[in-house]
């Protein structure tokens, strides 16, 4: 499964300023997808990165790393349950910058059947290479 989520920063009245998770686009083979043939993420459609503790995922995009998320992890946070409850057993999650170098989203891509999957480096060089590619075209 592949899909692309962008990172809206919400400021209302009185409040923090928040981010939040909008996905734009989804890949997948039936494995990746409900029984509507919908993409797996409406529980991440729309959340807040603060609402759903996503702050080790967050904080390593802003530093322009690639962050994966295992199956096997001891991770508690709502987000990783999330992914998780979306059928991921191993994910790889890039930033996407746009020109002025300011993170607007990421790309990501799931194993559906493999938590132990060791992602090739070619992998991770072509998912950085598609997040620049978009990053310049937004």
């Amino acid at each position: 499964r592949c899909y692309i989520f962008k990172l809206e920063k919400i400021v209302s009245d009185n409040k923090p300023m928040k981010t939040m998770f909008n996905l734009m686009y989804c890949w997948f083979d039936e494995d990746g997808a409900n029984k509507d043939g919908d993409c797996k993420f409406e529980l991440l459609d729309n959340m807040f990165v603060e609402d759903i503790g996503a702050y080790e995922m967050y904080s390593s995009l802003v530093m322009d790393k690639t962050f994966t998320i295992k199956a096997n992890s001891d991770d508690n946070s709502l987000a990783y349950k999330i992914w998780i409850d979306n059928n991921t057993k191993n994910t790889l999650i890039q930033p996407i910058f746009d020109k002025d170098e300011q993170l607007i989203g990421f790309i990501g891509l799931d194993d559906v059947e493999d938590e132990s999957r060791e992602w090739d480096s070619s992998v991770y060089k072509l998912l950085k290479i598609a997040a620049k590619s978009l990053g310049n075209i937004i």
